[in-house]
């Protein structure tokens, strides 16, 4: 493999049995893979639940459960802290894992990203319906704890999608890693606006919100588990 310049063409070329591919050109055969898909596909629907989360959870507490505004940081900061343990500690089970040979990469990186939509899903599902259901002591207990563990669970996909590009094109590993978090930030651009307008128009549905989240987590998770790689594609080669 050798680089070479192309000041005509505006760009890095690599060259491999004489043929000459632009980095445009790799990059447009990388993404019309399943496998970059996947990544693509999951990136963006669980940042659309992470970036939809960070922005509107504090308004979530007031508004539907009637958390005081002095007692937010306990129930809105905590879950990040929580997060960032349960993700240094997949990423370890994960690595023992692969070096005992238990599991194959593919499933792995199946059931840690899986585990880590599905059960945010499933939590924010739970956390509608108690803030629809008013706002008690025991409801706001339950529905904390459920955005606790939603949030926790989410760090799992670090040892799925995260790590993903590594597995299926190690030699574009970078572009393939910025195109996913390309996805991720569309996800978050169109994520926090737009659920402004559901509960505008929906007169404070939070069910509404939260259930948007929900069926993107579902789909973008059974996405990746038909899709995802185990191994570089054709077209990390070029």
């Amino acid at each position: 493999f050798e680089v070479v310049s192309d000041a005509s063409a505006g760009g890095t070329y690599g060259t491999e049995g004489g043929a000459k591919v632009g980095v445009i050109d790799e990059w447009l055969a990388l993404v019309k893979t399943r496998e970059v898909k996947a990544i693509c596909v999951a990136q963006f629907a669980q940042s659309w639940g992470g970036y939809g989360l960070l922005s509107w959870l504090p308004t979530y507490f007031e508004e539907a459960l009637g958390v005081p505004l002095g007692d937010l940081p306990a129930f809105t900061v905590l879950p990040y802290f929580i997060q960032g343990i349960v993700g240094v500690a997949s990423g370890i089970v994960a690595d023992r894992w692969l070096r005992e040979g238990r599991f194959d990469v593919k499933f792995i990186r199946r059931a840690f990203q899986t585990a880590g939509m599905v059960g945010p899903a499933a939590c924010l599902t739970g956390a509608a319906i108690l803030g629809g259901a008013g706002a008690t002591e025991t409801n706001v207990f339950a529905a904390a704890v459920l955005v606790d563990v939603g949030l926790a669970l989410s760090a799992l996909t670090l040892a799925g999608v995260s790590v993903s590009h590594l597995d299926v094109a190690p030699r574009h590993a970078g572009l393939v890693f910025a195109t996913g978090n390309t996805c991720a930030t569309i996800a978050g651009v169109i994520a926090v606006p737009l659920s402004g307008f559901v509960l505008e128009a929906t007169g404070q549905s939070w069910s509404t919100v939260f259930g948007i989240i929900a069926v993107l987590y579902v789909v973008g998770a059974a996405y990746w588990w038909a899709c995802v790689g185990d191994e570089p594609v054709p077209e990390d080669s070029l």
